[in-house]
């Protein structure tokens, strides 16, 4: 007696093409995917349902500064006192920086060629590691003599997205320098305000 039904041995691995599979045929319960499927899940090219998401903003922080802060040490990155922190909620998540701070530089001449602000966003408190750094022109200052001295003033901003693999407190600290010519540079005066905020991105 002929056999009426085919057995999976009987099929070889090149007989099933997409041509003889019904559209919608296949269910989610004959995927091997890791994770669960649902309404919120999608299905990840590694097999996997996951979660979307990445991106969002967690959390926010924001610390203001009025206090001046001056240096003429060129040789080390001179703490300003301008910090900002945040506690991640996971160690895939990111955090973003935002921080604006008035500048200024102390010039005896119009004719001073480098009246040049460095700064540095720097990981810990204190002048911890060194993230991002940056030489920023202050441009011409107001009309100098001999016996007033001038200021060239400027708000520089500094944005940066860091990793910080950790679910530990991180403090972002502004560190400030002058130039290779010792003159007086600092942060904050005649009642500016430094900010620094930061964001939790979703890793």
């Amino acid at each position: 007696m002929a056999r009426t039904t085919i057995r999976s041995e009987d099929i070889a691995n090149t007989e099933v093409t997409n041509a003889k599979v019904a559209d919608d045929a296949i269910g989610v319960d004959e995927l091997s995917a890791s994770g669960t499927a649902s309404a919120s899940t999608f299905l990840r090219g590694d097999n996997a349902w996951a979660a979307a998401g990445g991106g969002k903003i967690l959390q926010v922080t924001t610390n203001s500064y009025t206090t001046t802060a001056t240096a003429t040490d060129e040789t080390v990155w001179n703490d300003s006192g301008i910090t900002g922190s945040i506690t991640p909620a996971s160690t895939d998540n990111k955090v973003l920086i935002f921080a604006v701070v008035p500048c200024f530089t102390d010039v005896l001449s119009e004719t001073y060629t480098s009246r040049m602000m460095q700064l540095a966003l720097c990981r810990g408190t204190g002048v911890g590691t060194v993230i991002q750094s940056c030489i920023y022109p202050m441009g011409r200052s107001l009309v100098a003599t001999s016996s007033v001295q001038a200021l060239s003033v400027a708000y520089v901003t500094l944005v940066f997205l860091d990793s910080p693999a950790t679910e530990s407190s991180q403090t972002y600290t502004i560190g400030y320098s002058p130039p290779a010519n010792k003159i007086t540079v600092g942060t904050i005066i005649g009642g500016d305000t430094a900010w620094v905020t930061c964001m939790e991105v979703e890793g």
